[in-house]
This record gives C-alpha cells, sequence and structure tokens, in this order.
C-alpha cells in the first residue's frame, strides 16, 4: 500500500483466502459504525494490514486497512492514513488472520484465538 506523502511500504506476508472466510469477514463488518479509535492521538503508524477484495480476474474491487497501532478497521480506505474505523474485535480478524499472519497480529492485538 503506498500513500502519497511516503515510501512504499514492504510486503511482509500475502494469502489469498476462500469464499468461506471473505464471507464471514463481510458478515462481520456488515452494518458496523466507524468511529475515531484513537480520539486523543495523533498517530503515525508503520504497520498495518492490507485487505483486498478481488474480483476474480486479479482487480481489486475494494481495499480494507486494519491499523495496528491504534486498532479498528478502515473499510474502503484510499490509502492508510484513516482513523475512522470499525472496532478491530477478534470476530472480526478471525476470518482472515491464520498462519503466519497470526503470530505476527497476536504481537499488536493479542492473542486471537
Amino acid at each position: 500500500m503506498r500513500d502519497d506523502d511516503s515510501p512504499v511500504a514492504p510486503l511482509v506476508y500475502a494469502d489469498e483466502l476462500g469464499r468461506d472466510s471473505v464471507t464471514a469477514y463481510l458478515d462481520s463488518i456488515e452494518g458496523a459504525e466507524p468511529k475515531d479509535q484513537c480520539p486523543n492521538d495523533d498517530i503515525v503508524e508503520g504497520e498495518w494490514v492490507s485487505l483486498e477484495l478481488g474480483d476474480g480476474d486479479g482487480d481489486v474491487i475494494r481495499r480494507d486497512v486494519v491499523h495496528l497501532v491504534c486498532p479498528g478497521i478502515d473499510v474502503g480506505a484510499q490509502d492508510a492514513r484513516g482513523f475512522e474505523n470499525v472496532e478491530l474485535t477478534s470476530g472480526r480478524t478471525a476470518p482472515w488472520s491464520r498462519n503466519g499472519v497470526r503470530a505476527v497480529l497476536s504481537y499488536f492485538i493479542g492473542p486471537q484465538g
């Protein structure tokens, strides 16, 4: 993911999820109201998770950014700068946090199951 003002972030881990995982993730955020998860902080993050929803032909049709320092999910993010996020819960991370990424995320947001 790249912000206009920043260098390219290195890709640390990538995985492709099946239909069941994607459906479970989308169901978990449906109807959730975004809010400023860290209203008293002005945070510059160096680590996040980019969840890209594709169309099957390799094109990204939506990108959600999971912020790890100020925990939340920026649904439909254009870049990694937004803090109007859906609350980050274990139910919202379980569908996609698995294998190697689970170990990395447990350091930031606690064990996810």
